[in-house]
């Protein structure tokens, strides 16, 4: 089962994912609209085929933009499941305001390049 994750927090802050256990820098957008095309062309590298996804599309108290990356994310992957979700406390404490975070999975059996 692979899994992806990658997240951006409005205020100057990265494109971020983890691998093996360390957070590592995916790109540098440096707005809202750029994260989010950057996300998406994230799932699309690493979904290759017709695969069906399960996911979750999360937000701290940026709402908007969350619901554009889930606009865009149904138009352009198949997902079995996707929900969209607004952090709670814990989370917001260490994120802080202006997180828009992505995660997903497939049950196929295959790995990112």
């Amino acid at each position: 089962m692979h899994k992806g994750y990658c997240c951006f927090r409005y205020i100057g802050k990265p494109v971020l994912t983890q691998e093996g256990g360390e957070v590592k820098v995916l790109n540098k957008a440096r707005t809202m609209a750029h994260a989010i095309e950057y996300m998406l062309g994230f799932v699309g590298k690493e979904v290759k085929g017709n695969i069906f996804l399960h996911g979750w599309v999360a937000h701290s108290h940026v709402p908007y933009a969350g619901q554009v990356l889930e606009k865009e994310l149904r138009a352009n992957f198949n997902w079995i499941k996707l929900r969209f979700l607004e952090m709670g406390p814990v989370l917001g404490t260490h994120m802080g305001p202006g997180l828009v975070g992505l995660s997903f999975y497939c049950n196929e059996d295959w790995q990112s390049e």
